[in-house]
């Protein structure tokens, strides 16, 4: 990380992860997913409150699988661009995405987001999002050879929210709304990766962190009515209510924490 000027700052980030899957029961592809990512990311600090930010990424994803199915590795170029400020009681966030990859195209995607403040304590915020997922190789490794060949999943997504703090007590209550294009789900009846079609979800989420004792609570609960809009069924595998509780300390370097859901 560096700064170039008292405006302009950058970061490089360099990783690479590893994944291995393994099912017992024979239905899932086996194999380990390697995956390395360059980034670049620039701020640049127009005026008080307001900057521009600009981020470039790589990425090459390989996986390796017994047998192997063939696949060629995929490389990912991704150009993001976003605008981030604060004017008395709002602030705004918008930001421009467009990725190519190797095996399924051009995509392009945006975020917007508004919050206003009420009061010191309380606080407004919405936003309006769309995304792009490619099929991973544990899906299409997993897909039926004789259907059409997975397509990449599309979506939209609305949230509408109020939010409290005060010291080191945050809540958030959200209403939320997303429509899924080409949704890519695993049929348990055929065991291959399928695209479902359209599908759909909406609800509310809540969550809570407060401190407690020597450490801070953590309560989330969502509830929620996701939908198959092309069959009216809803979603295979997804709860309609879930919650997660988490709590976690502190001490000198190290955080020690414990999560249930």
């Amino acid at each position: 990380e560096n700064a170039w000027s008292p405006v302009w700052s950058s970061k490089v980030d360099l990783s690479e992860n590893t994944e291995r899957f393994s099912d017992a029961t024979g239905y899932i592809k086996e194999g380990k997913n390697r995956s390395a990512q360059l980034l670049w990311d620039n701020t640049v600090k127009l005026v008080p409150g307001q900057s521009l930010q600009l981020g470039l990424e790589h990425r090459r994803i390989r996986f390796d699988d017994n047998p192997s199915t063939g696949y060629r590795p995929r490389r990912v170029n991704a150009v993001r661009l976003g605008y981030v400020g604060q004017q008395g009681s709002f602030n705004w966030q918008a930001n421009l995405r467009r990725d190519r990859t190797s095996d399924f195209g051009d995509a392009s995607s945006y975020y917007l987001g508004l919050g206003y403040a009420l009061s010191p304590q309380v606080k407004l915020i919405g936003s309006a999002s769309t995304a792009f997922n490619a099929p991973s190789f544990i899906d299409l490794a997993s897909q039926d050879p004789t259907l059409p060949p997975l397509k990449a999943e599309r979506a939209s997504n609305r949230e509408l929210g109020i939010q409290y703090s005060a010291g080191g007590l945050l809540t958030r209550a959200t209403v939320f709304t997303n429509h899924q294009r080409d949704r890519i789900e695993y049929d348990l009846v055929s065991n291959f990766s399928v695209n479902a079609g359209r599908a759909s979800n909406k609800g509310l989420e809540l969550s809570l962190n407060a401190p407690v004792g020597p450490g801070l609570l953590g309560v989330d609960a969502t509830f929620q009515d996701p939908v198959n809009d092309t069959t009216g069924d809803s979603l295979k595998r997804r709860a309609r209510t879930n919650l997660a509780l988490n709590y976690s300390v502190d001490l000198g370097l190290w955080q020690f924490g414990a999560y249930l859901k």
